[in-house]
Parts: structure tokens; sequence; C-alpha cells
């Protein structure tokens, strides 16, 4: 077998000046190992290891006086990417194409450039080699997925998710729609699809080119809550684990948008051609679409007592607005089974993309003053004032959120943090009576969901250690005890919280309109410090409602899925409270 290892052999170059060539040849993040790694097993190699000789490393290239320096992008836990898809930083296309034989496959997106000479330039790259027998993708395997999003010109944002076909139909099916932050009164308003529900989408009847979206909606307010006879109903579940959270009372709606595009063929074409000789991740990129919305119309249409009650019917109308489209070659369902097959190998495996959510989280801690001695006249200290702040259950439970609901392609946008000044130390024990005035501390995000980190409750059981007001609506807001940390298994409380603020029940609940989390999973109750299973599932991540989701497109997360698919397989609740739980 003839590699390049034993050719360097033959050359008599020592490891020093081995490691000169490959800086030379700007190569320098690629080491005698990671040569080996791409080295042909023999059965297709031929004279173009002429191209790995010292001679030919040693030539003068565009790299020399100005070499870009590759470093590798990193995951959230500090993974490289570029290795963990069994690929190597290199510096050019085709510097990957030479060093495996032409079977190499560059994705700039997983490396980047550090060098800033030539940064800006779109040198680095992960090359990555392709498997001698896999498994041929064709457009049935592929869907084109899309993500959308357009403010509407009052500070509102309507945002939306589909596919479209690739059997020659211009007509896309869309999946998702949401419309938050549609307020008169500057509180949190917003509209989503209901778990179940459906967007249809049909040609204009007037022959156009124009497509007509039609879908009926929930719409939530603060300021129904407030409304008597409308409250939100309350679940305070003392029996079993003491858990709370509230579910505001929704306002039937209608929206309608008339939506002008271009047709996907092009887009399809792309894919074919990607799939015979694409060799770099630019070749499986889609332009975005222009869309653009004609007109949009949002009706809220109360029910008669809700008309009784005070709310009356209203319609907005919008006009004329952009529509900019992301794109991205997904796998079809049919695919993603055959992903599931033991030893099934297809290639390439890091382009297909898919539909993800985000949710902005605003968190909010609470700031306190001590004085080594008594104050004068209550306020001056001379010993000088110490300073302490809440949040420790910030560092367990961020981790757990993202990690949980990340398996099902759901991701979160933390703010800063907002600080609760309370310098007469009301909050030092928020107790179940205070927990209105502590959540009105700090104004209501329209497009964000706060987290309270209290120092502790009073009793610490209350509420299990955790609560969420508004569940699936604009205005959610969570509140969780600091206390949770003394355990030190704090890993899926707060997560289960946000599931609720993500408009998921607890199992068995039975609510009319949002749905149940899958038994064996974190929307399970737990009660005070013990934590909640730390599982989820697929059903939990398809029926999340809440408006101020947004949807974009990402690369599918190959790596941490869900733990199961719904109640009918993830188990039961008790069976997976994790045993280190207090």
């Amino acid at each position: 077998m003839r590699v390049l290892l034993p050719i360097l052999a033959a050359s008599a170059i020592s490891s020093f000046a081995f490691a000169d060539v490959l800086e030379d040849e700007g190569l320098e993040s690629l080491s005698e190992d990671d040569l080996a790694f791409f080295a042909d097993d023999g059965a297709d190699a031929d004279a173009d290891e002429a191209d790995f000789t010292p001679r030919f490393l040693k030539r003068k290239n565009v790299f020399r006086r100005s070499r870009p320096k590759c470093a590798a992008v990193r995951d959230q836990a500090g993974m490289d990417m570029c290795r963990r898809k069994g690929g190597r930083c290199v510096v050019s296309a085709g510097v990957c194409k030479r060093i495996t034989r032409g079977r190499g496959f560059f994705v700039p997106s997983l490396c980047h450039d550090v060098n800033p000479n030539t940064q800006e330039k779109n040198f680095c790259g992960c090359c990555v080699k392709r498997p001698r027998k896999f498994y041929k993708l064709t457009p049935p395997d592929l869907t084109i997925k899309f993500a959308a999003a357009a403010e509407l010109g009052d500070g509102s944002r309507i945002s939306l998710s589909g596919s479209l076909a690739t059997d020659g139909s211009s007509v896309p099916a869309i999946s998702k729609i949401t419309v938050a932050a549609i307020s008169e009164t500057n509180r949190s308003t917003g509209l989503a699809l209901p778990p179940g529900g459906k967007v249809t989408v049909t040609p204009d009847p007037t022959g156009g080119p124009d497509l007509i979206v039609e879908a009926k909606l929930l719409a939530s307010s603060k300021d129904i809550d407030s409304i008597k006879g409308l409250e939100p109903e309350v679940r305070h579940e003392t029996d079993n684990d003491g858990h709370f959270f509230t579910i505001p009372q929704t306002l039937p709606s209608r929206i309608r948008l008339v939506i002008s595009k271009g047709s996907s063929q092009d887009d399809v074409g792309k894919i074919g051609k990607a799939l015979g000789d694409g060799n770099d991740q630019r070749d499986f990129e889609l332009e975005q679409t222009p869309f653009r919305i004609v007109s949009c119309t949002i009706d809220i249409q109360p029910t008669p007592r809700q008309q009784e009650l005070g709310i009356q019917p209203s319609t907005r109308s919008y006009k004329d607005l952009e529509l900019p489209v992301q794109a991205a070659i997904a796998p079809s369902l049919k695919l993603r089974e055959r992903l599931n097959e033991p030893k099934f190998f297809f290639w390439p495996p890091i382009l297909l993309k898919e539909e993800h959510l985000n949710l902005c989280l605003q968190p909010v801690r609470v700031r306190h003053r001590e004085c080594a001695t008594t104050p004068w006249f209550g306020f001056i200290c001379w010993s000088g004032w110490t300073y302490t702040y809440s949040g420790d259950g910030y560092a367990f439970g961020k981790p757990g959120v993202e990690d949980q609901w990340g398996k099902v392609d759901i991701t979160f946008t933390w703010r800063p943090w907002k600080t609760i000044i309370d310098n007469a130390g009301k909050y030092k024990a928020v107790t179940e009576a205070e927990m209105g005035d502590f959540k009105r501390e700090v104004p209501d995000d329209d497009d964000c969901v706060e987290i309270f980190f209290a120092p502790k409750f009073s009793p610490s059981s209350t509420y299990g250690g955790g609560a969420c007001w508004g569940s699936g609506t604009a205005g959610a807001q969570i509140v969780t005890s600091d206390e949770q940390v003394a355990c030190g298994v704090d890993k899926t409380h707060l997560a289960h919280e946000v599931g609720h603020a993500l408009g998921i029940m607890h199992p068995g609940t039975g609510h009319a309109t949002y749905a149940d989390g899958s038994t064996g999973t974190l929307l399970c109750g737990s009660g005070w410090e013990r934590d909640n299973p730390r599982r989820n599932s697929r059903d939990n991540g398809d029926n999340v409602v809440n408006p101020l989701l947004t949807c974009y497109m990402d690369t599918i997360n190959w790596f941490n899925g869900p733990d199961c698919t719904s109640s009918a397989d993830c188990g039961s609740c008790a069976a997976h409270i994790p045993a280190d739980s207090c």
C-alpha cells in the first residue's frame, strides 16, 4: 500500500524540515498525522502521489508572505467542529482537493482564518474526505426548506417556515407561522399556530403569480388577563409536587397573506447538479428567493362570550412588505428515517440543513447590599457597602436549557442581565404573595421571555422551586429560586419552566389548546429539589407554541437528537427521575 508517509520517509526529510515545508505551502495547520489521515488506502492510488513530493510542496505559492492561519469553529462545549465531522482545516479548496486525491469536500463554515491580512478572503475551510462507498442522494431524498421573517411596520414581526416542492410545483407547504408584538397598549401580544393547526396555500384564483396563505391562529395578550372572567387558568399542583403555572385564555384569530414569489425550479436544478459534481459547500448553498408580501390581513375574532366581557373584533392590514427568505437543502422524511439505520453511509454528511426555532430569554437578577456596621440614618455606611447578586441558578440552568431543547432544534438568544436594585432587602426571600410585585420590578419585554432569579423563596418549597406565568404566550415570565442549586443537580429545572413558556403542559394535563408534554421527559413534574427527567422527545419539540419563536435554517444536529419520540416510547415519569436527585 502506497501512502504519503513512506514517500516522505524515502525522501529523507526530517520531521523538523517537513514542518517547515508544510508551513511554506500554507498547510501549517496540518501535521504528518493529519496528512496520513487523508492518505488513500491504495485502492485508487495512482501517479497523483507525485503531488506530495518535497519539490512540489516547496514550490512558491501565493500564501508565502501572507498565509492564512486556520482555526476550527468550535461549538458551545469547545468541540472542534471540523474534526467532529471527520476533517481537518486547510487553507483552500485546492489544497483539499490535492491531499484527498480529488475526493475532498471543502466546508468554509467549519473553519475560519485568524490572520488579519487574509481573513476576509475566505481561504480557510474544513476538508472532509468522501467515503469510498456511500448512498448516493437523489432529489427524492431531499427537499428545500425555507424560513422567512418580515417586519410589519408597527413593531410587529411575522415569521414563517415550510418547504418548497421538488416535483415542479410552485406552491410551498407552510408548516409554522407566528406574529409577535401586535399591541396598542405596549403589552405583549402575539398570534401563533396551535398544535395540529394547518396553513393552507393556494394559487392565485385569477391565474397570477401570487399565492394565498390562510391560517387560523390563537391570539394572546396580557390585556386579556386583567379582564374579569378571562383570567388565566391556574395549575397549582399542591397535592403532588407544588408546581405552578398559568395558562392564559386566547382569542380566535385568522391571518390571510398574499405572497408573490418566483419559481423554485432553479433551486431544484441546483440540487441535481450539486449531487453530481459538488466539491464545495457553496455548491449546495441556495440564494434567497425574492418573496414579497403583497398584503397581510389579521382578524381578531373573539367568541360571543368574550365580546360580552368587552373584547371587540379588530382587523389590521399591511401592504407591500419585503420578505427575506433563507432556503436550504434538507433531508426528506424518507431519508431521515434511513439515517437511523446502522451502517448507513451517505454523502455529503454536512451539507443538509433543517429548520430551527429561536426564542429570546431575558435573565433578571436581584442586587442586595450589606454594611459591616449599622448604617447611619439607614444609608451612610462608613465601612463601605458590599454587594451580592442572585442568579446562581443561571450557571446550572442555562446549559440544561440549551442541551435539552437543542435536542429538538430549539435555540435561545440570552440577553445581558437586567438587575433589580433591592437596597431595602424586600426580595431576599420572595413569598407567594410577593411574586406579582417581583415580576413587575422590570418592564415586560415585548420580544423576550423574562426569567427572574430570586435568591430564595419563603418557604423554600414554594411552587416546587419555580413557576411560569403566561405559558405559550409572548408575555410568558418565569421565576426560579437559586436555592435549587443547593442540591447540586439542578440541570433540568429551568429547562422544564422554559418548556411551559414554549406552551407545553405536564403529561396528562389534557388542555383543550396546548399539548401535553411526553411522559418520561423534562416536562414531568418533579417538586422541590428533585430534578426533572433529563430527556426530551420529538413530540415536545414539534408541539411548541409561542408567538416570539422565530424560524431559521441551520446545519442538522447529528449528535444531540431527541431521546424518544412520544409518550408511547418515552417510558413513565417515575422511571426517569434522576437517581442523584435530592
